[in-house]
């Protein structure tokens, strides 16, 4: 089934998003969607050849560096930088996912 289609067989069924929030949890979300995403096949179709276009090297994009907010006066649990406030919400928002710890998210992204 293509993405496309697989939207449009989603609207068909009779609940709205919201209500579908509460029945799915994201852990079953997440598989759902690394195992559709396992299904993916890239196509094997020539589009630049199709077109008439030239096939050009891909543009490297420069990476993002995540600017951190103001610190909280909270230090992370794993490597001990200052944490932001809005690092600290989102920690404290989400305690069962870090087992009520704060962690350093933006600053270093191999915290959390």
């Amino acid at each position: 089934m293509k993405v496309d289609q697989f939207r449009t067989h989603l609207l068909k069924r009779d609940f709205s998003s919201l209500s579908m929030l509460k029945i799915v949890s994201s852990g079953t979300l997440e598989r759902f969607g690394r195992q559709h995403f396992a299904l993916h096949q890239p196509s094997e179709r020539d589009w630049a050849k199709r077109f008439g276009l030239q096939t050009a090297a891909p543009i490297a994009e420069p990476p993002i560096e995540p600017v951190p907010g103001p610190a909280s006066g909270v230090s992370c649990a794993r490597c001990g930088i200052s944490v932001s406030a809005a690092e600290t919400r989102f920690c404290q928002f989400n305690k069962a996912r870090f087992d009520g710890q704060i962690f350093a998210i933006l600053a270093n992204m191999s915290c959390g």
